[in-house]
């Protein structure tokens, strides 16, 4: 019963999504991508991912930026466009670089 956002549209971010709502969690992906997955398996398929995702209930705001954190009180996620996803947990899956 939990808001979780998942900062990441990858194989982690999505794995991830999928778990805290299997668990009953309101979860929401926010990706730099216009679609998840995009560098790893192209736009098609990564589209094919995006709408099993939704049809599970997932929430996506695709093609953003988070620029902060905002904690006073109620959690939020900040995206450069100034909206604030209230967030519960805040999963951070955005990769690395070796």
């Amino acid at each position: 019963g939990r808001r979780v956002v998942v900062v990441g549209s990858g194989w982690i971010g999505m794995e991830v999504a999928a778990a805290a709502r299997g668990y009953g969690n309101d979860v929401t992906v926010v990706g730099r991508a216009q679609v998840p997955l995009r560098e790893a398996i192209g736009r098609e398929l990564g589209g094919m991912f995006e709408r099993l995702h939704r049809d599970n209930g997932v929430a996506f705001r695709n093609d953003a930026t988070v620029v902060g954190v905002d904690g006073g009180g109620e959690q939020f996620v900040v995206l450069a466009t100034g909206e604030r996803l209230p967030a519960d947990v805040v999963v951070a899956g955005v990769g690395a670089a070796p």
